[in-house]
């Protein structure tokens, strides 16, 4: 799930470079759900992946994300 995410994670970029407008990385969510329907992947995947990609840009390490990550 971790390198899937990786390889998804910056698609909102692609996306503000053909809209030209600021993307969010969670406003790519919709798209990365479409590309992923073709793998066996089940909801709690797709959402694992996705809250990752959701959150990538988050810099706040000051122990909550590990927490939330571990448990």
């Amino acid at each position: 799930m971790v390198g899937v995410a990786a390889f998804l994670h910056d698609l909102h970029r692609i996306m503000q470079k053909q809209q030209g407008v600021t993307i969010h990385p969670k406003e790519s969510l919709p798209l990365v759900r479409e590309l992923l329907e073709e793998f066996s992947l089940n909801e709690h995947q797709l959402d694992e992946i996705c809250y990752c990609i959701e959150h990538h840009e988050n810099y706040n390490w000051n122990g909550t994300m590990w927490t939330i990550l571990t448990h």
